[in-house]
């Protein structure tokens, strides 16, 4: 796999392309019956895009985003996910991403199908 380096001040392009790509894999993987959890699967892409242990927060793109937008502190208000949609929540009951991986990547699919269709509204402006 290719070996990736989480840039210092990642812009929220490379977030939602890091977290897409990560979610992708966990699907597949999810589909074809691994039996590891979510959080392992997540940690395996980490792993197999050359990353450390605690590089990427929570294995999250969307949380290192937002750790290194307010460092130290977790605050959602900084996720890329709520930039899209301010009710967006990864904790989310409906769709929560440990119980509910498939919802979850969903709701993601959802997402950027909203900022392909907010990208093309300015552009038609």
């Amino acid at each position: 796999m290719k070996k990736i380096k989480v840039p210092k001040r990642m812009t929220l392009k490379q977030a939602r392309d890091f977290c897409q790509s990560q979610w992708r894999y966990v699907i597949k993987r999810v589909r074809a019956g691994d039996r590891r959890n979510v959080s392992e699967l997540k940690h395996q892409w980490i792993l197999d895009h050359g990353l450390e242990r605690g590089e990427v927060d929570c294995d999250c793109f969307y949380c290192e985003y937002a750790d290194q937008k307010s460092p130290g502190v977790r605050d959602c208000k900084y996720c890329p996910g709520r930039k899209i949609d301010p009710e967006f929540d990864c904790r989310n009951v409906e769709y929560r991403y440990i119980y509910e991986p498939e919802k979850f990547y969903k709701k993601l699919l959802e997402l950027k199908r909203i900022e392909v269709k907010n990208a093309k509204r300015k552009a038609d402006k």
